[in-house]
């Protein structure tokens, strides 16, 4: 399947010295000095407008904590695959998991909903994902644990229906809240409450 990229986030280099195995907090500050405070990156397909942004918050800014999440926007045959995930604060290198989580879950989704993945199950989609932070974790002896994210990704047909309405795919790990924002405006919750 051809894919093109859309997202800055996905573009990190998850080869990072992290500076193990010392537990220096000026190795964090150093980290946080080469990630961008902002990420932004836009897509309109067939009247479909996505916008995505990442701020790294106040209190890791005063830390000198990096920004710990990460957004990714992926341009399929007929569909666009879409996530946020958010690093878990306490984890160390949250910020390495939430991007490998989305360079392995999103190219999945993509192969999923194209029809190409014979399993429709959650894992065809999330495998990737957790095997990729799994690598990380590997390649710089940190536990996998210290890489933990939520996620929350999607897949969103270019076309419309004849109706106007476009096929979508949600596929949640963690609390974050999913919501459709109508062309009117109005947003509307389509994740549990009890998920986020």
């Amino acid at each position: 399947m051809d894919t093109s990229l859309v997202s800055p986030d996905l573009d990190v280099d998850l080869d990072l010295d992290l500076g193990l195995p010392s537990p220096d907090e000026p190795m964090l500050a150093a980290r946080a000095a080469t990630e961008p405070d902002v990420a932004a990156s836009a897509l309109s397909v067939e009247g479909l407008d996505i916008r995505a942004t990442s701020l790294r918050g106040a209190h890791h800014e005063i830390l000198g904590q990096p920004r710990q999440d990460a957004f990714g926007l992926l341009e399929g045959d007929g569909w666009i695959a879409l996530g946020v995930a958010d690093g878990v604060g306490s984890c160390r290198y949250s910020e390495l998991g939430s991007v490998a989580a989305l360079r392995g879950c999103l190219p999945a989704l993509l192969d999923v909903v194209a029809g190409s993945s014979s399993d429709l199950d959650i894992t065809a989609v999330t495998e990737p994902g957790r095997a990729l932070i799994a690598e990380v974790g590997a390649r710089h002896g940190v536990d996998g644990k210290d890489l933990s994210t939520t996620l929350t990704v999607a897949a969103v047909r270019t076309a419309p229906d004849p109706d106007g309405r476009r096929r979508c795919l949600v596929v949640m790990a963690g609390d974050s809240p999913v919501f459709v924002v109508d062309p009117e405006g109005a947003w509307s919750r389509i994740s549990p409450e009890e998920r986020g």
